[in-house]
């Protein structure tokens, strides 16, 4: 696996810009670091979610909810970028 050419540099050119930033991940938690790692999204996002943090998993935004309380942002704050037709 690699990450999506230029993923890494956008995660740190959005943080560099103020933007505070979390990831949202139908994964369970002990799939998530790798991939985070991947990605640089461990150094980038200051929180993570996943499939273990919701009740339900995507398409129901109950893994949003969790990724917004984990950085106590209200959802008309906040802009979701996703990877698949499921986000």
């Amino acid at each position: 696996m690699r990450p999506t050419r230029g993923a890494p540099e956008l995660l740190e050119r959005l943080r560099a810009r103020g933007l505070r930033l979390a990831v949202a991940s139908s994964a369970k938690a002990g799939e998530l670091e790798p991939l985070m790692k991947l990605c640089g999204a461990d150094r980038a996002c200051e929180a993570a979610t996943s499939s273990d943090d919701a009740g339900a998993s995507k398409p129901d935004p109950d893994i949003l909810h969790a990724a917004l309380r984990s950085l106590g942002l209200p959802a008309a704050r906040a802009v979701m970028v996703g990877d698949t037709p499921y986000d």
